[in-house]
This record gives structure tokens, sequence and C-alpha cells, in this order.
């Protein structure tokens, strides 16, 4: 049996000897690499607990593992440790260029303001594999203000993006050698299991083990065990490979359970934490708390909860237990992972319920999770998490699936991705089928698939009105992507002449807006209602809306959805109708910024958007970036939209440009080409790298560049960010 315990645990043996010699170091930055085992994490949290400073622990997962989330991760963390980094929240994205000139600088900036000490542990960072993480613990390592420090935990050696830092000395290497326990750690180790062995039986126990933690660990069950258990073979450092582990587990561990604590402890090995009802869903076991209880008492490979993180299995265990369970039920694994998927959507946790069900093979099942949960990533600007649910899965399997396909394509929407709004689009009419225009009033997914098109709006406004009906028709009561369909419905009825009706309809968005949690609706609403007012001579109602407009975008951080560019252009106009130019001017920068990558929207929003900050640079006096916007968007106008309301709109900016003089070259002059240039010049990314992302050649993007130095008056990139930021043409990074 595997006995209770009994004094010092595993987890409590004290490393005294390492915790002075880390205390005592002066670096920054501390590395403590070892095997699977080693005790990384039981040194780390013991000499936090002697440091006493103010401290954050970060687990990292697999699902930890995407720029965005690591990037909230380090924000919440810091918050927890009494360092307030909401400010970072805003800029988690992993979409250049703003993860590299505005998340990265942000994390350096909001380190290097802390003037109270505090430690950052990272655990198993050997799973942050994806670059773009890799840089976020780059810019800690290089960002630690003095006295705080950044520990990094890892199975691997000193990672190969540390290596400037090592060389410059401030990084304290705990090496595998430095984890290995010597004879009184394994004395004591022992002595809390129960165990009085003789002096030469533990030296020899470290010896085969070469001071292995866990390993001592596993020997002294077989030392606990009677019989052939306590004849087994030592625990040595050459059968340290993963077939061992699992054949030792199964041995020393599983063997010394009954058939129904095994077969509880396999199925619950595809969790990553031991909720107790969690555990009883997959089971299917009404005990399950008091099994967890049971096992937390008796077997230290079940790590217990300590407040930040939940209760897991150590990785060992885990690991193992997995390897068992695909042996002996390959068939179950599936069903046990749709299950916890079930338990996960039910408790409104839907990263996680998306998770397993991918891990179960079932894309259908991901799918509609990520159906159910749409608007709350494409309507509140943080398009991200939808990117990291459809991450991992190949272009094949989107494809394969009807409701991964459509959120790809809203995802490409949101993100202003060009050829794959397009392309996915036309792959969900495959699946809607050819008859899905007609259908859409009263089938859900020819719904959906309507509203993106009547957004995309390529077959002018007759056609998005009549897609944008049959979408609000089709798609369920409570579904919030209604609020979309009546808001292009009433954008395509006020603009073909309909004032009533449009009114109407763009009412009814904002209503279904704050009913079904689409906050992008209802700034789109109000700032459009907004407009149209103030165009119309109703001045004031036109800034009471776009106030509250703009109240609805700081709340909901909707600046960061590529199609919300009308409600930063409308803030600007109220700005400088208001006589506040330095604002306006820093807005319609923005929002020019975000029209410049908007290209994929229907042609009505980039000619709208146009004219409306064609106002605002009148209303500043900016001559040369008015005319340029108006020629802008008199080369986007249509057959269609020139017998529409639009026609008359481009019309009175024009003459209202009359009244102002238009200057020679200006940053008001800089083209749409120019702008989207510009966006890249605050990050790391060298020329060529900025072509690869915008698909231009290396030459193309040398000659925006040398443009926008002669436009903003400068003559280095430095000096056109500094400019640019100062005029809101590029984001600004995040201040701690």
């Amino acid at each position: 049996m595997v006995k209770p315990r009994e004094g010092a645990a595993l987890t409590s043996v004290p490393r005294e000897r390492l915790i002075s010699w880390i205390s005592a170091s002066a670096e920054p930055i501390i590395v403590i690499s070892g095997l699977a085992g080693s005790g990384k994490s039981t040194l780390a949290a013991q000499w936090l607990q002697h440091d006493g400073a103010r401290h954050a622990v970060i687990r990292a997962t697999p699902a930890l593992n995407d720029p965005a989330s690591l990037a909230r991760m380090v924000a919440t963390s810091l918050d927890a440790s009494g360092h307030a980094a909401d400010v970072l929240l805003d800029a988690a994205t992993a979409a250049e260029p703003t993860f590299s000139s505005t998340l990265l600088p942000g994390i350096s900036a909001v380190l290097q303001s802390r003037r109270r000490p505090f430690n950052l542990v990272i655990d198993d960072v050997h799973l942050l594999t994806k670059q773009q993480c890799r840089a976020i613990l780059r810019t800690l390592a290089t960002s630690v203000p003095e006295g705080s420090r950044l520990v990094l935990l890892t199975r691997e050696e000193v990672p190969d993006w540390l290596a400037r830092l090592r060389s410059e000395g401030v990084v304290l290497e705990v090496a595998p050698d430095e984890l290995a326990f010597d004879f009184e750690e394994a004395r004591a180790l022992f002595s809390g299991m129960g165990l009085r062995l003789p002096d030469d039986e533990i030296q020899q126990a470290v010896a085969d083990s070469e001071g292995w933690a866990v390993g001592l660990y596993l020997t002294a069950l077989a030392r606990q065990g009677n019989g052939a258990a306590a004849r087994r073979a030592p625990v040595t450092a050459a059968s340290r490979s993963h077939r061992f582990l699992v054949d030792y587990v199964r041995t020393q561990v599983l063997d010394e359970f009954d058939d129904d604590r095994r077969r509880f402890l396999m199925e619950t090995s595809i969790l990553e934490e031991l909720d107790p009802a969690l555990c009883e869903e997959v089971t299917r076991r009404p005990d399950a708390s008091e099994i967890l209880a049971d096992l937390q008492g008796r077997l230290q490979l079940v790590i217990p909860a300590d407040g930040q993180n939940p209760a897991r299995y150590h990785h060992l265990l885990g690991q193992a237990l997995q390897t068992e369970l695909e042996r002996w039920e390959p068939a179950l694994v599936p069903r046990l992972h749709e299950r916890a998927a079930a338990w996960y959507e039910r408790a409104g946790e839907t990263d996680a319920a998306i998770r397993h069900a991918k891990a179960a093979g079932n894309l259908r099942l991901a799918g509609d999770l990520m159906w159910a949960r749409l608007v709350e990533c494409i309507a509140s600007g943080r398009p991200d998490r939808l990117r990291a649910w459809l991450e991992d899965l190949t272009r094949e399997q989107i494809a394969a699936e009807r409701w991964l396909s459509l959120a790809a394509a809203w995802l490409a929407m949101q993100t202003a991705d060009t050829d794959g709004i397009h392309r996915w689009a036309l792959h969900c009419e495959v699946f809607a089928g050819v008859d899905w225009q007609e259908r859409a009033p009263e089938d859900e997914y020819a719904a959906a698939l309507a509203v993106l098109w009547a957004l995309i709006g390529s077959d002018g406004l007759s056609t998005m009105a009549d897609l944008a009906e049959g979408g609000f028709l089709g798609l369920r009561p409570d579904h919030g992507l209604r609020a979309a369909a009546a808001f292009l419905w009433g954008v395509a009825l006020t603009l073909m002449g309909d004032r009533v009706a449009g009114d109407e309809r763009l009412r009814t968005a904002e209503i279904l807006g704050r009913s079904l949690d689409a906050p992008v609706s209802i700034a789109d609403s109000l700032s459009l209602r907004g407009l149209l007012d103030i165009i119309n001579g109703n001045a004031d109602e036109g800034i009471r809306l776009i106030g509250e407009a703009g109240a609805v975008m700081n709340e909901f951080h909707l600046e960061r959805l590529a199609t919300s560019v009308h409600s930063v252009s409308a803030r600007a106009l109220m700005l400088a109708m208001r006589g506040d130019k330095r604002a306006a001017r820093t807005t319609l920068g923005t929002a020019r910024r975000m029209m410049s990558i908007t290209e994929s929207v229907a042609p009505w929003y980039a000619v709208f958007g146009r004219l409306v900050q064609a106002r605002v640079a009148i209303l500043l006096g900016d001559g040369a970036m008015a005319r340029t916007l108006i020629d802008e968007a008199r080369g986007l106008m249509n057959r269609d939209l020139e017998g529409s309301l639009m026609s008359s709109i481009l019309a009175s900016t024009a003459e209202s440009l009359s009244t102002v003089r238009a200057d020679g070259i200006s940053a008001g002059s800089l083209t749409a080409a120019e702008l989207r240039v510009l966006q890249f010049l605050p990050s790391h990314l060298t020329f060529p790298k900025i072509g690869e992302h915008l698909f231009l050649s290396t030459n193309t993007v040398k000659t925006h560049a040398l443009a926008i130095y002669r436009k903003l008056g400068v003559t280095s990139r430095a000096q056109a960010v500094d400019r640019a930021r100062t005029l809101g043409l590029v984001e600004r990074p995040v201040v701690g």
C-alpha cells in the first residue's frame, strides 16, 4: 500500500543550500532547468516563501502557447502581484504590427515602471514554443527592474534566446546537477515517508538516481511495499526514459491501488485541473470528491491546489496515466474529452470546452461551440480569442466543418484579412447550398452567411438590404449576430433613401446589441445615427449620440476591431466640432490608420468613412488631407453608390473643402498604401519582413517609406515613428 504522508513530504524537503545560493545572488534572471520531477517547482515555491517579496506564478500549459493568451496572463499576474497592468490587456494580440510595435514595448514599460520589488515565476517555459511567445519572454527578461527577479523553470537547457543576457552575466543558472538531492535531502525525504534506512542504503539510492527527486520518491515507494515491491530495481539515471517512467508508475503506483482507484486515476488523467465536479462528470462517479481527497492524502504525485492554481497530477503521473489509458481503453479517450467539453460549456468556460472538443477529435462539436460564442469574440474587441481557437487546426480541418469555416470567415473580416474573407465566405457557400440566399430567412447557417456577405457588400445596396433582412429573420432570436444584421439592413435602407425605415432598423440594432451582448453593434448604430444627424443639420443630437458611442467603444476596447473605423471617425468629428483640435487630430490619425486596413469591407463603408474623415480635416484646416480623402472617396464610388445618398454626402463634403486652402505635401496627404506601411515602422520588423506581411516587394516598401519620411518632414524611421505617434497615425505603445 501507498502510505499516508508522515511528516516531511516530497514537496517539503527543505532545499536550504539552493535557497541560500539564490538569495545571495544578484542576477535578475534565474533559470532553473531539469528533468520532470527534479524539484524545480518545489525549489521555486520554497525560495518565494523565503524571499517574501510580492510574487506571481504562471504555470504554462499548451493552451497558453498563444501570444495573446500569454500576454493577458502576464498582465493578470502582474496585477495579482500588486502591480496594476490592466492597460496591457487592451494590447494583448498576436496580430502584427500591434504585437511588435505596441504590445512588446508595453510589457517592457509596465515592468520598468514598477518601484516595489516583485518576483515573477514562469513554470514549464519549454511548453511556450511559438516565436511570439518567446518574444514576450525575451521582453520580460530584458525589462526586469532593479530589485525584482524573473524565474524561468524549464525541462530544457537555458533557452537560446537568453544567450545575450547570459553572456552579460545577468542570468543565474540552476542546472540539473545543482537540483540533484544530496545525502541529507534524501534522508529527509525517506524519513518523511516513514522510512529509517541505513546511511549506505541512502547513499546508494542517491547514487543510483543521481539525486533525481521523483526517482528517490519512487524508490521510497518500493521500499514501503512488501516482498516483491521492495526488491524491485532502483530508479537509475539511465532508466529515466518515458517508457521506463510509464512502467515504473504502473508497477509502483497503480499496482498499489485497487481496480476502482486505478480506473479513476486513468480517466481523470486527461484533465489539466482536478475540479471535483469536473471529475464527477468525466468519470460518472458521484463520489469523485471523496476519491480525490483520499488520493491527495496518499499519493504525493497529486499536486494540491495552492490558491493560485487548481489541484492537478504531477506531469510524470499524468503522462503515465494517459499512456495506460491509451493502452487499455483507447476508445474511451474521446468520450472522456467530450464529457469534459460538456462540463466546461455548462460552466461557461468556452476556451477549455473547445480544447477538449478538439482533443476528442470532434471538430463538429468544436465548431458548434465556436458558433455559440462567436459574437463574444467578434463583437467585443477581442478577435484574438477566436484566432486562438482556430490556430492549431489545419486549413483542411477547418474546411471540413461548416461552422469552423464560418468562424474562420468572420475572423478574417474582423482582422481585415482580405484574402481570407473571400476564400472562406465562398467555401461557406458550398456548405450552404446553391439556394442559400433564398433559404436565409429560415436556415441559421445560411442566415449567418447572409450577414457576412451583407457586410462585405460587394453586390450593391439592394442586395445588401436583402441579405441583411434574410440574416435578421433566419437567426435565432437570442443570437447576437442579429444586431449586426439589423445595423446593415438599416444602413442599406438609409443610403437607398428610406431614412425612416433605416432609422428604425438602426435603433433595433442598438436595442439588440444591448440585450444580446454585442457592443460593437451598439457603437456602430449610435455613431452612424449621430453622423447622419450632423450631416442633416442636427448637430447637438448627433454629438450626443456619438458621445454615447464613444463610451461603449472605451468600455469594450472596440477600437481594435477593423470594422469600428466609423465610430472612431465619428469621435474625431465630434472633437473637432467641440473645438478640441489636438484630440481631434490624434483621433483622426487613428481613424485613418484603421481605414487603411479595411479594404475588404463594402464600398459604401470605404467611401463614407473617408468623407467623414475629410469633414474632420476641413474643420482642422488641413486642406491637403481633406483633398486626399475626398479624391480617394470619389475614386471608390461606383454606379450603385452614385445613385444613393452617398452622392449628396460627397458633393456637400467637396463643397465644404472650397473654404479651406489646400496646402502642399503634408502628413495629411499620405496615401492608403503609405499608411499601411507606416503601421509597421514602429515594430522590429525589417523592410523585407514588412513586405511579407503586406505582400509587397522590399523595393516597394522602401519607396513608400521614403515618401512617408518626405511627407512627415523627417529623415529617419525613428523620427517618422515619433511624428506619426504625435499625429495619431500609428498606435502608441502601452505605458506603465
